[in-house]
């Protein structure tokens, strides 16, 4: 049996090979997800915050001013990751949910990722009222 000895160059530049083929495979899964693919938003829309969108402030009076300009709401258009758990702040009823293959913010989305609000307030939002998991000591939940 013979034994083949790599270089740590070849094996870096192998690696580097991967790692395109890697990010192509990324982009595939995820459409919209770059920051080239957003382009044609501008700055305020790519990224707006909740305490902007006077209908949101309004439907979420507990929230404080802090609070909403951490969340983000995602761009119409915005395709969402395959096993991603989202929340629409547009319908409470629906509650937390777990994106599938090819799904993307509509015109009537306020789509919010749980991997970008903290848990907290994530758990405020989203209706849980166990103190300890609201960070709070008197357990306020959102009604």
């Amino acid at each position: 049996m013979s034994k083949i000895r790599i270089s740590k160059d070849a094996a870096h530049s192998q690696l580097n090979e991967n790692s395109d083929v890697s990010e192509d495979f990324d982009r595939d899964l995820r459409p919209n997800s770059q920051p080239e693919d957003l382009a044609e938003l501008d700055d305020e829309n790519l990224r707006e915050a909740a305490y902007n969108n006077k209908d949101i402030v309004n439907a979420y009076p507990q929230l404080t001013k802090d609070e909403l300009k951490r969340l983000i709401i995602l761009p119409e258009g915005t395709g969402l990751e395959q096993g991603s758990t989202y929340y629409d702040l547009k319908d409470r009823a629906r509650g937390e949910f777990t994106a599938a293959n090819g799904n993307s913010t509509g015109p009537e989305n306020w789509y919010i990722a749980k991997s970008q609000v903290d848990y907290p307030l994530w758990n405020r939002i989203t209706g849980i009222e166990n103190s300890e998991r609201l960070d709070q000591p008197t357990g306020e939940a959102l009604q």
